[in-house]
């Protein structure tokens, strides 16, 4: 914190926070960022249980607090979220200069004890077109109107992560500043050569690697997996290297089920492996001997696993509505290829990978140092507390 200037006490409020994901892990990061940068940071999220203060996902030596505003009652097969005393006198007592709201569709929201005072909103592509079209595209774009009018005057800044996502902001709330800033990342130091399992014997294999929750529709894995059937199945079994495909990450509505069907009916079965949801030293042990990074999202509001590939120093195959992608310093990598999400953008996209290999690989450990630098979580956090003093000067 600059000399003579006041500490910024800064509240980030996410109710599910206590549940996990990426966007609660990015929230942490930031938040202990801000904290080193002077601020008096704290998490605001729903908690079912009965403690006023948690710690931060688990670290005890964290200095940033989890306060609990609220719990969820049980009516059937519904979750009514309810406020009480607890959760209003948890926010007076904090007496935030600034509250950054996290997510869009959080019902939590419209009845989070938000204290009287600048509100930053950050969607975390929520209001991306294919998310807006999807499922209760009705109901979602009245809980849109709904939270903005909720904040009222509060709201004075909008957060876009990318800028693909400040256009789709700007369509959807026009009239209301909006500043683009991208989440930090960081990535397990290298691992020691000795810590890798060892080749497979007589085998010259070319790895892709997605990293991600097992979501068909929104993460492309339909795409992914038939595209990968035109470099890898049964008909191209006389190719000396023989390609691989690994997705790391949890099932989700029992996608792995159909996945294993699709594998099976396309002949690919022997040559895709899902590990399952890994610990952050596995997954960068799993980017370390892998030879290609692939997402093909049919809409990703940022792609912080895309953006850790990168830090590892893969070359990459990236859907054209990732937000990522939407920054020049992505796109205009010489190892990143950027397809459409669509069939024959998925085949072309792995195509080019196959013949070239690993090639590009050098390209992208060169790289890396560059992306770490421009994503680092302190250099990002004076960014973010710019916005936070200009939301409080005006």
């Amino acid at each position: 914190m600059e000399q003579g200037q006041a500490i910024v006490r800064v509240m980030h409020c996410y109710p599910g926070y206590m549940g996990g994901g990426a966007v609660a892990n990015a929230i942490t990061a930031l938040a202990e960022a801000e904290h080193r940068a002077g601020l008096q940071v704290g998490i605001a999220a729903f908690a079912h249980n009965r403690e006023r203060t948690l710690s931060l996902a688990g670290q005890d030596h964290s200095p940033v607090g989890v306060y609990r505003t609220g719990r969820w009652l049980r009516a059937g097969s519904l979750r009514i979220p309810v406020v009480g005393r607890h959760g209003r006198e948890v926010m007076r007592g904090f007496g935030p200069d600034v509250i950054h709201l996290h997510g869009v569709f959080n019902i939590e929201h419209l009845v989070a004890p938000l204290a009287n005072c600048p509100v930053i909103w950050s969607p975390h592509g929520g209001l991306q077109e294919g998310v807006l079209r999807g499922n209760r595209s009705v109901v979602k774009q009245m809980f849109v109107g709904t939270l903005k009018r909720t904040l009222g005057d509060r709201l004075r800044c909008v957060h876009a992560l990318t800028p693909s996502e400040e256009r789709d902001i700007s369509r959807r709330l026009p009239g209301l500043p909006i500043t683009v800033i991208p989440l930090g990342a960081t990535l397990k130091a290298h691992l020691n050569d000795a810590a890798l399992p060892p080749p497979v014997p007589g085998a010259r294999s070319l790895v892709f690697v997605f990293v991600g929750r097992l979501d068909i529709e929104t993460k492309g894995l339909d795409l992914l997996i038939r595209a990968f059937a035109e470099i890898a199945g049964p008909h191209l079994a006389q190719e000396t290297v023989r390609p691989r495909l690994v997705l790391v990450g949890p099932d989700q509505n029992g996608a792995r089920r159909r996945l294993d069907r699709l594998t099976q009916r396309l002949g690919v079965t022997d040559s895709i492996e899902f590990t399952g949801p890994l610990t952050a030293d596995e997954v960068r042990a799993t980017l370390d001997r892998s030879d290609w990074y692939v997402q093909l999202s049919r809409h990703e509001g940022f792609g912080t696993a895309t953006a850790e590939a990168l830090l590892a120093g893969l070359p990459a195959v990236l859907s054209s509505n990732s937000g990522f992608v939407s920054y020049p310093e992505v796109s205009a990598l010489p190892h990143v290829v950027v397809v459409e999400p669509t069939e024959l953008g998925a085949i072309v996209g792995l195509k080019k990978a196959a013949r070239l290999g690993r090639t590009l690989r050098s390209l992208g450990v060169a790289s890396a140092s560059g992306i770490k630098a421009w994503l680092d979580w302190d250099r990002l956090a004076k960014q973010y507390i710019s916005m936070y003093r200009a939301a409080i000067a005006e």
